[in-house]
């Protein structure tokens, strides 16, 4: 329950799964260049703004991929405010723990590190990729 992703890397494209149901939630073709891991034509099974998506790609491989605790993307959606500021709470820790399970410390609405950031030589042990 505390991990919501499987990673898998087959051939220079990634598969990211949920744990429980297997369902593919996103795909994206990698390639390295020695020192780096670039990540290209991203999809997503998620009906969220490319920009989060982005953001939770590279989430999910930092926080599942190298265990590194960091702020998670909340979608711009929980930010509206129904004029409830509970329920709004509320909406917001669900989705934490239904995303992201034990790796939701805590959520950002704002922009984390972009994903062309990521360096290769930390996912290299995971993705069995050469060194």
């Amino acid at each position: 329950m505390e991990e919501k992703w499987d990673l898998f890397h087959f051939e220079k494209q990634l598969f990211v799964s949920r744990s429980w149901t297997g369902m593919l939630g996103h795909t994206a073709h990698i390639e390295c260049d020695g020192s780096s891991l670039h990540v290209s034509d991203i999809r997503s099974a998620d009906q969220y703004d490319n920009d989060h998506l982005l953001r939770e790609l590279h989430f999910i491989l930092r926080s599942h991929g190298n265990r590194v605790i960091m702020p998670h993307p909340l979608p711009g959606v929980l930010a509206s405010d129904d004029n409830d500021g509970e329920r709004s709470k509320e909406r917001m820790v669900l989705h934490t723990f239904s995303r992201y399970g034990g790796f939701g410390w805590f959520g950002t609405f704002e922009d984390t590190i972009p994903l062309r950031e990521v360096p290769r030589d930390e996912l290299a042990k995971w993705l069995g990729l050469p060194t």
